[in-house]
């Protein structure tokens, strides 16, 4: 006959034998971790039990594997919960407010959170205004290049080491990263990808917040300080070339190509069933470099249908010079890690590989 515990240890994750553990010396840990969570959803941003408790670990331990939580008392981890929640609502508010990626679609990387944590944890000091932006270059980048959409664990415990010991920090975590993936540098077929899951899409969202990206319906800044922090403040994706038309000639995965996409805060005042070569002329008339502030190529002839495919292209080259731009900046001049061979990124993982990591 089987043995129940050691089935209910099968169907349950290490974060939940942990958490388990933990609930046995404090009995409320579930509820007090599951009320940080709701907050946080609150604000859209949506994360588990087991993401939450890495962070924990990471402050208490400075390790990934939940085994290292076990020694730990009830007043640790209160203290280490204590820690990290301070040091997430430090990161999603610069997460928000400087790249502009304020709710849970466009949150990728997510695991690279625990690693922030744990560089706060052990900074003890605010951070200056180059070491802010050096550690969300980082996070883009690890989002960016999926660095935790495989084997996670491993990878937290690798940067997590790389903060350690003196010439530990946010360079050897940046050498690390450099290391793995090669020139950090995009290129346009990086942009290559459909849908709002495709691992660009936030990219994409990033560069329209940070920049100087307008409404093409009111003419208004997208940058995230100009708009009311709420639910009803994200931006919304607005189709360049309309579904319906692109439909006729092109196959499906084109329809929702990302370099087809711009983005607006009021849909209904934007033409979704136009063409750019019938719209675009109108819009920049009424708000002169408002098709340049997202990134439009400025040849009228790739406005027209039968150049749909060109204009992506075009304007892949113009996202992924922005998106450089924008990376040196956060950067400071201190672009070494930009440099060198860029690991190519198979086209159809770049399209599917979603955001969840």
């Amino acid at each position: 006959m089987s043995n129940p515990a050691k089935l209910l240890a099968a169907n349950l994750s290490k974060g939940d034998l942990a958490l388990a553990k933990i609930c046995v010396d404090w009995p409320d840990a579930r509820d007090t971790m599951k009320a940080k969570l709701k907050g946080w959803a609150n604000a859209d941003y949506h994360f588990n039990l087991d993401w939450l408790l890495r962070s924990v670990n990471a402050v208490l331990t400075g390790e990934a594997k939940f085994q290292f939580l076990h020694e730990k008392t009830a007043e640790d981890i209160q203290d280490g919960l204590k820690r990290a929640t301070k040091h997430v609502e430090t990161i999603l508010h610069l997460i928000g407010g400087r790249l502009g990626l304020d709710h849970d679609q466009v949150f990728f990387g997510r695991f690279g959170v625990p690693v922030m944590v744990r560089y706060l944890d052990r900074l003890r000091r605010p951070m200056n205004e180059t070491e802010r932006d050096k550690l969300l270059f980082w996070f883009v980048q690890a989002g960016m290049w999926g660095r935790f959409s495989g084997s996670t664990e491993s990878f937290i415990d690798q940067d997590l080491a790389a903060l350690e010991g003196e010439d530990g920090g946010l360079d050897k975590l940046l050498e690390q990263l450099h290391l793995w993936h090669g020139g950090l540098r995009a290129e346009p077929g990086h942009f290559t990808g459909w849908g709002l899951g495709a691992r660009f899409y936030p990219v994409l969202y990033l560069l329209a917040r940070i920049g100087e990206a307008r409404d093409w319906g009111t003419g208004m800044p997208l940058k995230d300080s100009l708009l009311e922090r709420s639910k009803m403040s994200r931006l919304k994706a607005h189709h360049i070339f309309p579904k319906a038309a692109v439909k006729r000639y092109f196959k499906r995965p084109e329809v929702n190509a990302l370099a087809n996409f711009c983005f607006t805060k009021e849909t209904h005042l934007v033409p979704t069933d136009r063409l750019p070569e019938d719209y675009f002329p109108y819009i920049e008339k009424r708000d002169p470099g408002a098709l340049a502030s997202q990134w439009i190529p400025t040849d009228p002839a790739l406005w027209r249908m039968e150049n749909f495919r060109e204009f992506l292209e075009a304007r892949k080259v113009l996202l992924a010079a922005e998106l450089n731009r924008r990376m040196e900046d956060l950067l400071h001049g201190d672009t070494r890690w930009l440099s060198g061979p860029t690991v190519a990124v198979p086209v159809i993982a770049a399209a599917r590989g979603g955001i969840t990591s």
